[in-house]
């Protein structure tokens, strides 16, 4: 197609070319020129796309604009993305469903680019996914993330359990964040539980880093019929507060027979805070004796040293119980 312009005696010509490269693959592109009467300026606008599915599985689509103007910068545009329709086994991978996205742009010499990619399906039973996004804004903030994630056979039946999710996030170019949970829960030994969670660097519903950590571990046991042993460790750290906590403790409780009851124990608490600096370490002991249905009688002691420079604490009960 050509035309003119009495205005400003510019000619333009138009092409188009659209068409099926593959049974299912389309193709539609257009090429525009325009030139000035005196020869000495012109500009062009072309543009190609491609979409339809690769196969039965995968769908592409694909775009790129390019437009050149007298005396303007160059802009130029393009979106490309690759999917499968409907999840597909592949690799030994059941349910797997793939997507990937690019779309960059060059405007008045301003560059932006967003890329974006997902894999996720089943290994066994065991489902996992992994992520990647990359962003550059045009003033030139940019931010990068790399995900992966696994959660394990869901099936109670099954001794163990696990979810894990690690993330590196880089924010314009800055230290790499490491974005951590894991989680864990485990039946050992049929009378044996024990249970695992850390975090680091929580992110808020809005995306905001935690500068956070935590972490629990815990550990259930039965010895006997009636006595059972507990461990407890939990970790805590607040960069931002510049404070720090960690907790240790393990009791032994429940009954010998049906008479007599222990309680036994050791813990460990230490940590910062406001500059103050806690470290403390306690041993209890408690036993209990059932005289009849309506009475009983227990004695309890439990001694605190405290080593960052606070008086030890020694505590003892003598407990009577009557039922009137």
């Amino acid at each position: 197609d050509t035309s003119t312009n009495n205005k400003t005696d510019w000619t333009s010509h138009t092409y188009s070319l659209d068409g099926m490269i593959t049974k299912n693959l389309k193709l539609i592109s257009s090429f525009g020129q325009a030139v000035s009467a005196d020869g000495k300026s012109n500009a062009s606008s072309n543009s190609v796309g491609l979409s339809g599915p690769l196969n039965k599985d995968f769908t592409f689509t694909g775009t790129v604009i390019r437009v050149v103007q007298p005396g303007k910068p160059l802009h130029e545009v393009m979106d490309v993305a690759l999917s499968n329709a409907k999840p597909v086994t592949m690799l030994g991978i059941k349910q797997l469903v793939f997507t990937a996205h690019m779309a960059s742009g060059n405007d008045l010499n301003k560059q932006n680019e967003a890329v974006t990619g997902k894999v996720s399906g089943f290994i066994g039973k065991n489902q996992f996914s992994m992520e990647y996004n990359g962003l550059l804004n045009v003033n030139n903030t940019a931010s990068i993330g790399r995900q992966f994630t696994i959660i394990s056979d869901r099936n109670e039946k099954q001794p163990l359990h696990f979810d894990i999710s690690y993330k590196a996030r880089n924010l314009n170019r800055s230290e790499v964040q490491l974005i951590r949970k894991y989680n864990v829960d485990w039946r050992l030994f049929k009378t044996g539980h024990l249970t695992f969670n850390y975090q680091s660097l929580p992110e808020d519903a809005a995306g905001n880093v935690q500068l956070t950590k935590a972490s629990s571990f815990t550990y259930r046991h039965n010895l006997m019929k009636m006595l059972n042993l507990a461990i407890d460790y939990t970790t805590g750290k607040n960069m931002t507060l510049k404070t720090r906590t960690n907790k240790f403790g393990a009791t032994l409780i429940g009954k010998l027979n049906a008479l007599n009851s222990v309680d036994v124990g050791y813990s460990v608490d230490l940590g910062d805070q406001n500059g103050l600096h806690t470290d403390c370490h306690t041993v209890k002991v408690g036993y209990n004796y059932q005289v009849d249905a309506e009475h009983s009688i227990g004695l309890s002691s439990a001694y605190t040293m405290n080593r960052a420079q606070k008086t030890d604490d020694i505590q003892a009960n003598l407990d009577i119980s009557t039922r009137f």
